[in-house]
C-alpha cells in the first residue's frame, strides 16, 4: 500500500534553494519575525522540501501567514523557561511559531545532552512545528541521538470508536552515524497516512486509496473530500503508541489534549499543541569506535537481506529522503503550480513583490 499521494512532479518548475530561502525570509520578516527567526524558519521548511516532505516546506508558509493575520499564530510570542534542571526544561511557547519553538527546546537539550549525557525539554502552548525529523536531526548533526514528539489535533478514532480521540501525533529518532554514511532518520506520523497527503489529494482532484482514512461514519472511503478520520497503522497498536505520545508530549507538557487541541483549519485559533524533544549521548554508553562498529554492522546486515519479489535494494530510515536531498540540491527543488499561486497570493496580500 501507498504511504504518500504519488505526483508526478517531472513538469513542475524547479527553484534553486538559496532563492526560496531568501523568499521565505523575506516573507517572514514581513509578517513580524526578526530576521535570525526567519532565517531558522525558513530554513527548516527549505530542509523537509529538499529531503523529499513536501507536505511540510514552502508550501505551509502562506497558511501560517494567514494564521498570523487571523490571530492564531503569534510571530511576536515570548519563549520562556519555565522549569529548568540540569536534565530536564520546561518552555512556554506563548502560542508562536512551532519552528522557534522546537529549535530552542531541542538547544537546550543538546546543551544539556553535552553537559550531563542527555536532556529532556518539554514545550507548552505552540502551533504546528513542520515535521518532526527537522529536530531529532539538529541532535544527529551533534552526534546525539534526537527524539521528537508531538500531539497534535484529533484526528484518530480510538479502537472500538469513531469519535475523534487524538492526533496522528508524529515522532521522529534521528541516529548518529559515522562521517559519510548515509543519516538514519525514523520520522513518522501514527496514521497509516499524514493528513497531509489527504488535503493534497483534495488539492490535486485525486482519490485516496482504501484504508487511509474513514467517512464521519467510519466507513472506508477513497474520497479526501468525505475522509474525516484517519486510520490509525496497525489498528490497536498505533493507537496504543498514540496514547503514549499523546502522554508525553500533551499532558507532560501542561498543554491542549486530544479533543482539545485546535483543528489547522481554525486560523483565528491556536493549536495550542505540546512538544518533547531529547537529546541523549550514546558515546555515553558504548564507545564510540564499538557504537560505529556495532551499527555498520547492523545497517549492512539488513542491505544483505534476500530481496522481496519486485524489490530493487533494502533502505535503511532515512535513506530515500537523503536521496532527495541530494537530487534537489543539484537539481532544483520541484514547486506545483498550486503552490506557486499560493505562495504568490500571499506575497501579495502583505504587500511583497511576487518572485515565484
Amino acid at each position: 500500500m501507498s504511504v504518500k499521494i504519488a505526483v508526478d512532479s517531472s513538469k513542475f518548475a524547479r527553484y534553486d534553494s538559496s532563492k526560496l530561502i531568501k523568499l521565505m525570509e523575506k516573507i517572514c520578516v514581513k509578517m513580524g519575525l526578526s530576521e535570525s527567526d526567519a532565517s531558522i524558519v525558513a530554513g527548516m521548511l527549505n530542509v523537509n522540501d529538499l529531503r523529499g516532505i513536501d507536505t511540510h516546506g514552502i508550501r505551509m508558509l502562506p497558511g501560517y501567514c494567514r494564521r498570523v493575520i487571523a490571530g492564531g499564530l503569534n510571530f511576536k510570542a515570548k519563549i520562556t523557561v519555565e522549569k529548568d534542571t540540569p536534565l530536564m526544561a520546561l518552555v512556554d511557547g506563548d502560542f508562536g511559531m512551532g519552528h522557534l519553538i522546537g529549535h530552542k527546546a531541542m538547544s537546550m537539550a543538546i546543551e544539556k545532552a553535552k553537559t550531563s549525557g542527555m536532556g529532556f525539554v518539554w514545550a507548552k502552548h505552540s502551533n504546528h512545528f513542520g515535521a518532526a525529523g527537522s529536530f531529532a536531526m539538529m541532535a544527529q548533526a551533534q552526534g546525539l541521538v534526537g527524539i521528537t514528539l508531538t500531539n497534535v489535533n484529533a484526528k484518530l478514532p480510538p479502537t472500538g470508536g469513531i469519535t475523534p480521540g487524538f492526533g496522528n501525533n508524529p515522532w521522529s529518532i534521528a541516529f548518529p552515524v559515522r562521517e559519510g554514511q548515509i543519516p538514519v532518520v525514523i520520522d513518522m506520523a501514527l496514521s497509516v497516512v499524514a493528513n497531509s497527503n489527504i488535503v493534497l489529494a483534495r488539492e490535486l482532484g485525486m482519490k485516496i486509496p482504501k484504508g487511509w482514512a474513514l467517512t464521519a461514519e467510519g466507513e472506508d472511503t477513497d474520497d479526501p473530500h468525505l475522509a474525516k478520520l484517519l486510520i490509525p497503522f496497525g489498528g490497536y497498536k498505533g493507537y496504543a503508541i498514540g496514547f503514549a505520545v499523546e502522554y508525553f508530549a500533551g499532558i507532560l507538557s501542561g498543554s491542549s489534549i486530544g479533543r482539545e487541541v485546535s483543528d489547522f483549519t481554525i486560523t483565528a485559533k491556536p493549536h495550542d499543541c505540546g512538544h518533547m524533544f531529547a537529546a541523549i549521548d550514546p558515546f555515553g554508553i558504548i564507545g564510540k569506535d564499538e557504537y560505529n562498529q556495532r551499527l555498520d554492522g547492523f545497517i549492512e546486515s539488513l542491505r544483505t537481506s534476500k530481496l522481496a519479489p519486485g524489490a530493487e535494494r533494502v533502505f535503511v530510515p532515512g535513506e530515500m529522503e537523503y536521496e532527495s536531498l541530494l537530487e534537489r540540491q543539484k537539481n532544483g527543488i520541484p514547486l506545483s503550480d498550486k503552490v506557486i499561486a499560493d505562495v504568490n497570493a500571499i506575497c501579495e496580500e502583505i504587500g511583497l513583490a511576487k518572485e515565484l
